[in-house]
């Protein structure tokens, strides 16, 4: 296809010859690197993607943080510098490219880059991708790239002093961290459930989670490609293509758009000086359509954007892209509002779980990891999964794999339980994150919705001891609040990604004073593990739509016979079991209760109970 479409493109073009010569080319700079303490001298074999914490463990510096109590003995590690290192060449061939850039996909999370010696880069966000030109920079040997991890205490600590009010963060850890009652992780653009969370310990990390790479190229370069679907049925979908050209010289080129079984469709453009946003139209007649699981065949077309200018490829963009119309149904009836979603102007019903991240050490959940959970969900039956925003924006393989399964993807923007100061760089940073990511993940057949945040309205508005009831500061958080995920975070999505639905919060209710109702929208029902009463609570129970609900289980054993092998440590009440247990002391007496109610053996268990 690809050579196909090259031949046509130089046709064209009026070229005497179809030469289209190669003008991209990647070096990885994955793999081996070295790392210490900035304060220290000692260096010792780092693996990138990678985290300070999984490095070392590999060099026997630390043990496992998930083991025994083993947490407790690593949190110096959050407090310190850390500093990568590597040392690369680079071939002549690459060095003739007249543009050379460093792509980090992912940095965790305050980040000063220097190569050669000049620094090139002062990261900030652990969500965002970066991309640096660095061609006048680079030599053929010896070149040594140097990343230094700022601790995220460090930095963020005189924020939270200087800071006129602390708003309650409700799952932040800092106790555990050794930092009393400062909660300082809604200052950093780094993912939540680092900082602890009801459900798991506080690691809070650092390093370089994501690849890194020298991308090289020649001439104008293909930045991006969004298949926008202005309109699909079953007779025909009508997509606008915007594709976006960056040259640094006038002329003209060809863009060349195809898919397996469609008529490639091809145009002649102008390119100036800087970006250039081109919108081709294509029709696809009778289309193979995407459907979620349960519902037909979830199709994907292998899509392929060529641009060549003269006699050079500007870069070829490839995409499996599902043709379908996702719709938020919000109508108003004789109960309230609907809340359902509606697949190729078809009702469908909604199965499936909210998905946190498989591990605090993000790099080694890897690819069969992603395949077990995404594939362990559609064989549950499944037809989607909710990236919870106290998390991550998850790797391109899960999206990958929901699209390959037919598993939508409700997707929360990173914001969870707590309110932020929403302002200043912080905002900036937010802003940049939004575009990245829905950018990064617009093509995807699987994005059904962008949501604002996880019960953050909901916290405010309905929880206790959370508005300070002090004007000037509760205006100041509602004044954030309404700006950040009514305003700046809904604008991206449009702009973005048109015709994405977005809703504001989860759970979250339009109407009144923003106090969540299970009947104009979506809920969280947590009310039977939260307080006692019979199991049969999940069926009494209404709601439009449940984006979470759940009950905490104990571990299996085989579990619990790997981070507390000692049988002493096996009874519900011992040190060991509520180290491991971050729901509070309730948490634990409140599933005995349950067990108690529904298996009449577990009474003995109940009765031995000595908190």
């Amino acid at each position: 296809m690809k050579r196909i479409l090259s031949l046509l493109a130089a046709t064209l073009l009026g070229l005497a010859a179809p030469v289209i010569a190669r003008s991209h080319a990647t070096l990885p700079l994955d793999g081996a690197w070295q790392m210490r303490q900035a304060r220290g001298h000692q260096t010792y074999p780092a693996i990138v993607p990678g985290t300070v914490h999984t490095d070392l463990m590999a060099a026997g510096v630390i043990g496992d943080p998930f083991m025994g109590f083993g947490e407790r003995a690593v949190q110096w590690v959050d407090k310190e510098d850390w500093v990568y290192t590597r040392t690369f060449d680079v071939p002549d061939s690459l060095l003739a490219h007249t543009r050379a850039e460093l792509c980090f996909d992912g940095l965790d999370t305050y980040a000063d880059v220097t190569l050669n010696g000049t620094r090139i880069l002062q990261a900030d966000n652990m969500f965002r991708r970066w991309r640096v030109a660095v061609d006048s920079l680079l030599k053929p040997s010896g070149n040594v790239l140097e990343v230094y991890l700022h601790s995220p205490v460090k930095v963020d600590l005189p924020k939270w002093e200087a800071y006129p009010v602390h708003y309650r963060v409700s799952n932040d850890q800092s106790a555990n961290g050794g930092l009393l009652d400062r909660q300082i992780s809604v200052f950093a653009r780094k993912a939540g459930y680092h900082y602890g969370w009801d459900w798991g310990p506080r690691i809070v990390t650092s390093g370089i989670w994501r690849s890194v790479r020298l991308e090289f190229s020649q001439g104008a370069v293909l930045r991006d490609v969004f298949f926008h679907q202005v309109a699909v049925s079953a007779k025909e979908v009508r997509l606008k293509v915007e594709v976006e050209v960056e040259t640094r010289v006038s002329g003209p080129a060809t863009v060349a758009i195809g898919a397996d079984g469609i008529r490639p469709v091809y145009s002649r453009q102008q390119l100036e000086p800087g970006l250039n946003r081109i919108e081709i139209p294509v029709s696809i007649r009778n289309p193979r359509l995407w459907w979620p699981a349960g519902q037909g065949e979830a199709f994907l077309y292998d899509f392929q954007v060529a641009v060549q200018q003269g006699n050079l490829s500007c870069g070829t963009y490839r995409a499996k892209v599902g043709l379908r119309s996702v719709r938020l149904v919000r109508n108003a009836d004789a109960k309230g509002r609907s809340f359902y979603f509606e697949v190729n102007g078809r009702p469908v019903f909604m199965k499936g779980a909210n998905y946190i991240p498989n591990d605090l050490f993000l790099p080694r959940v890897g690819r069969e990891g992603y395949e077990r959970v995404v594939g362990d969900a559609a064989a549950a039956g499944m037809n989607m999964l909710r990236v919870w925003g106290g998390g991550v924006y998850e790797d391109d393989y899960f999206y990958e794999l929901c699209d390959r399964y037919g598993i939508l993807v409700w997707q929360d923007f990173m914001f969870s339980c707590s309110i932020y100061p929403y302002e200043g760089a912080l905002r900036e940073s937010v802003l940049a994150e939004a575009e990245d990511n829905v950018r990064r993940l617009r093509n995807h057949p699987c994005i059904a919705l962008w949501c604002g945040n996880n019960e953050c309205c909901d916290m405010w508005y309905g929880w206790s001891n959370v508005q300070k009831g002090i004007p000037a500061y509760d205006n100041m958080a509602v004044a954030q609040l309404n700006l950040q995920y009514y305003h700046d975070l809904p604008e991206v999505v449009r702009r973005c990604s048109p015709g994405t639905d977005y809703v504001p919060s989860s759970p979250w209710s339009p109407e009144g004073s923003r106090n969540t109702n299970p009947m104009l929208a979506d809920s969280h029902y947590w009310t039977p593990w939260q307080k006692r009463g019979p199991s049969d609570q999940y069926e009494r129970h209404h709601s439009r739509f449940y984006s979470e609900y759940g009950f905490q289980s104990f571990a299996g054993m085989e579990t619990v016979r790997v981070f507390a092998p000692d049988s002493a440590d096996w009874r519900p009440d011992s040190e060991m079991m509520m180290f491991h247990q971050r729901g509070g002391s309730r948490a634990n007496r409140r599933m005995l209760e349950m067990l108690a109610d529904e298996y009449t053996t577990c009474r003995t268990v109940f009765r031995t109970w000595s908190i």
